[in-house]
């Protein structure tokens, strides 16, 4: 895994115009907010509309080396909520995080929720 350019193709389309006097005094560079779909580096065919879930099942052809592409393989997904707070000072807030990533090693039969 390594960082995907702000430049590579899918985020690129996504890009606002720029607000040049703000990017030269470190501010934030655009118009409006970013696109939710800015910082996902999926093919659009690996992209789900959902996040992490309970219950969520995908159902997968060709997953694994040594299986025939035809056969799919269920893969049930574990819902965890992540905790994680914002500190500052003295003070804690919350963060409302969710997964939305799924890393999956077809040669070892490991997944990563991200």
């Amino acid at each position: 895994m390594g960082p995907i350019s702000p430049f590579w193709l899918p985020r690129l389309d996504l890009l606002l115009e720029l607000e040049i006097d703000a990017l030269c005094v470190g501010e934030f560079p655009y118009k409006s907010p970013l696109h939710a779909m800015h910082f996902n580096y999926a093919p659009h065919d690996q992209q789900l509309k959902q996040t992490s879930q309970p219950g969520l099942q995908l159902s997968l052809k060709g997953l694994f080396p040594a299986q025939a592409y035809t056969k799919q393989t269920m893969l049930r997904l574990p819902y965890c909520k992540p905790l994680a707070a914002m500190t500052f000072g003295h003070h804690q807030k919350r963060l409302d995080l969710v997964c939305d990533t799924l890393v999956i090693e077809a040669d070892t039969h490991h997944f990563y929720l991200i």
